[in-house]
């Protein structure tokens, strides 16, 4: 998601292994709107590739983007943003729908909060790696993000607090999303050092 004119944010495992991502803005279709072209990646020292922790990538965009009624930045949580199990809150890609197909239009779907002990304890034995502080679960029977989604947002109240990381089984247990609130100091390091 946008955070500045010439700044994203994204999913590190993504970035790390296309090596090229490219970015469109202002469409609800795959591979329309205007293109902007990738200067720099930005991952966190500690970004763990095998674990999925801090899982995030800023994107600096070669030029800036030229925002308009469709093209808008978005808040970020803050460091101390905390939720309550059950708060909706909304994901979005172009990923794998229920029927197995991708789809070629963005869509939305409404996700519950899941707490941490809960997330953990549903996930158990479910994955290969653990859940940890700096990840957070969101999900409804038959409502998730799914492959093809992985780098889009988690919002809540027009505040972006996740970005899709990873899960087991679209749609049958919660998603896992990097938590922004966590890796809030990373965003703002690279924001203040890339500022146009």
């Amino acid at each position: 998601m946008l955070l500045q004119a010439s700044l994203i944010t994204t999913r590190a495992t993504d970035v790390i292994k296309l090596m090229k991502v490219e970015v469109y803005v202002g469409t609800d279709k795959k591979f329309q709107g205007r293109y902007y072209e990738m200067e720099k990646v930005f991952t966190p020292n500690n970004y763990n590739p095998y674990t999925n922790d801090n899982d995030i990538a800023v994107l600096k965009l070669k030029e800036p983007l030229v925002f308009n009624e469709r093209v808008q930045p978005i808040a970020m949580a803050d460091v101390n943003m905390k939720f309550d199990a059950g708060d909706n809150m909304m994901t979005m890609g172009y990923g794998k729908t229920p029927d197995g197909s991708i789809s070629s239009t963005l869509l939305k779907v409404n996700v519950n909060y899941y707490d941490q002990e809960t997330c953990k304890a549903v996930l158990k034995n479910k994955l290969p790696m653990a859940i940890t502080d700096k990840m957070m679960c969101a999900g409804l029977p038959g409502k998730d993000a799914c492959q093809g989604d992985s780098g889009g947002p988690l919002v809540y109240n027009n505040i972006q607090v996740g970005i899709v990381s990873f899960g087991a089984e679209c749609g049958k247990y919660p998603g896992v999303y990097t938590r922004i609130s966590a890796l809030r100091n990373f965003i703002d390091e690279v924001t203040s050092q890339n500022e146009m």
